[in-house]
Parts: C-alpha cells; structure tokens; sequence
C-alpha cells in the first residue's frame, strides 16, 4: 500500500536482510520471505549536511551581519 513502508524477514533465519526500505508497490520475495511492514504516515524535512538531506542548512545573518548557519529537522504527519 502507498501508506506503507517494508522490510524484508527471511522466516527461516528470523531475520532482517539488506538494508533496503521497500515502498508501496510490487516487489519480488523468495517465497519464505514476508515483510515486516510500519506506516508511512509522518513525513520528515530536514535542512542540514547529510548525505540524505536533499536541501542544504538554512544560512542567514543576525541583526549585526554576522552569518549563521541552521540544521533543522522535523516531522509532520498527514
């Protein structure tokens, strides 16, 4: 579903694989694998130098011309 994230459980092993976030969508599993799945209700902006970050810190300058530099992340859901 669009309002869901998933990760892959392998049932034999009990455990996690991969690092790879599945969204909504068809997605191929061995068939004694499943997803372990969490909602994608809360969406996330962040502002800072990560390599996630898909925009730049927030720059800016106080009142005496001096500059200054903001990270900010937060999270809002829908």
């Amino acid at each position: 579903m669009p309002t869901e994230y998933g990760i892959a459980y392998n049932q034999i092993t009990k455990t996690v694989y991969g690092d790879t976030v599945y969204y909504g969508g068809r997605h191929f599993l061995w068939p004694w694998n499943s997803f372990i799945k969490f909602p994608a209700t809360a969406q996330i902006v962040e502002f800072s130098e990560e390599r996630w970050s898909k925009q730049g810190p927030l720059t800016t300058r106080t009142k005496d011309g001096l500059g200054l530099s903001l990270s900010i992340s937060f999270q809002y859901r829908y």
